[in-house]
């Protein structure tokens, strides 16, 4: 199982032989900033759903 970091599985899943589709990278791109916006609230709700007690 091949783990890349997020920006890397972007730039292997938008680059193609016959070029990049600007529909694909958008989306990438919304995903990536959602993902950035995010980071640290589902950081903090992961790490309060682990805690016991």
């Amino acid at each position: 199982m091949d783990m890349d970091t997020f920006p890397m599985t972007v730039i292997s899943i938008t680059t193609t032989i016959r070029g990049s589709r600007p529909e694909v990278v958008a989306a990438c791109l919304v995903m990536m900033a959602l993902d950035l916006t995010f980071q640290k609230y589902l950081g903090e709700g992961m790490i309060a759903g682990s805690v016991n007690g």
